[in-house]
């Protein structure tokens, strides 16, 4: 009687895996589904939409961004997370729920290892920018606001971004006391900042690169390991602070389980997209770097972020509001 049941499972196991591989073999076979868990119309909703427009006759299947904003991105997160693992329901990521909620958040409705890494897709450095009447140089910042403790204000999009998170980073690294002003938004922040009524940001480069352009905020530093070919003339913060690292980036998960053939051709798909000349060279002009990089790519990054933004909520005490 055990022999019979111990075969019996073993041959629904291996019709599972037929299942499953005849599956994978097949796919997508229907449209797909990413969900966005930001609002629509923002950075990183603009970049997915373009590369599922790319997608789309790629696959044979029509690619979806779906918005399903709120919580952080954790309502999004979610839903992913609990969804059944065969590549037709997908998540874009940037940091926030894969490498900051958990350490942020006292309790999450998902497992931020309960995810399969698919593509890292660009990859954007987070910059320091004040107004051209704070200061010139980065020097020049730090030691105007060195000498006046709680004088200097920062402004955030809200606690545990990496507007927040970086700029704990660089009074850390500088020794620096600075007045945290979060904001709901970037879009509420800039007329502070441009005003000068906040000193200080640090916001991504697509979205500083038109002030900058023109003038009306000046860029102290990158937080990329290396200098932008955008601002060439613009220090990385590392090089003065050794080991400073703040970049935003996107990506690509699904839940986990989802078949490797699913991953493995998603993953491709994204890769020969992101190398298109007429895809690469808009995004590299608007502040983001094209990766395109695989799986392994994707959990590198989602380890070093969270042992860095992890790191800085500890040691801040930072908790979600």
């Amino acid at each position: 009687m055990k022999f019979r049941v111990a075969a019996m499972a073993a041959m629904l196991f291996a019709l599972g895996l037929t299942g499953a591989a005849a599956a994978s073999d097949d796919y997508p076979n229907r449209p797909i589904k990413i969900v966005m868990p930001f609002p629509a119309g923002g950075s990183a909703d603009v970049v997915a939409r373009r590369v599922a427009e790319r997608l789309t006759p790629k696959l044979g299947q029509p690619v979806i961004i779906e918005n399903r904003p709120g919580g952080g991105a954790n309502i999004g997160a979610a839903l992913v997370a609990q969804s059944a693992p065969d590549g037709y329901t997908l998540l874009w990521s940037t940091p926030g729920p894969l490498a900051i909620n958990a350490a942020l958040f006292k309790k999450l409705a998902y497992d931020p290892d309960a995810f399969v890494p698919i593509s890292l897709v660009t990859t954007t450095p987070n910059v320091l920018v004040v107004h051209p009447g704070v200061a010139k140089s980065l020097p020049e910042f730090v030691a105007k606001a060195a000498a006046v403790p709680d004088q200097f204000s920062y402004a955030s999009t809200g606690i545990g971004t990496t507007t927040h998170l970086s700029a704990e980073l660089l009074k850390e690294a500088a020794g620096l006391k600075l007045v945290h002003v979060p904001y709901k938004g970037s879009p509420l922040v800039f007329p502070d900042l441009l005003s000068g009524r906040v000193h200080m940001f640090f916001m991504t480069l697509d979205v500083t690169l038109p002030y900058i352009r023109n003038g009306s905020l000046v860029v102290l530093g990158v937080g990329s390991e290396e200098r932008s070919p955008l601002l060439l003339d613009v220090p990385a913060l590392t090089e003065r602070y050794p080991g400073f690292s703040s970049t935003t980036w996107s990506a690509v998960v699904g839940p986990a389980g989802t078949p490797p053939a699913v991953v493995s051709k998603l993953s491709a798909a994204i890769a020969e997209v992101m190398r298109q000349p007429d895809m690469a060279q808009p995004l590299l002009e608007a502040g983001h770097q094209p990766v395109g990089g695989g799986p392994e790519a994707l959990k590198r990054i989602i380890q070093r972020d969270r042992a860095v933004w992890g790191g800085v909520i500890r040691r801040t005490g930072a908790v979600a509001e």
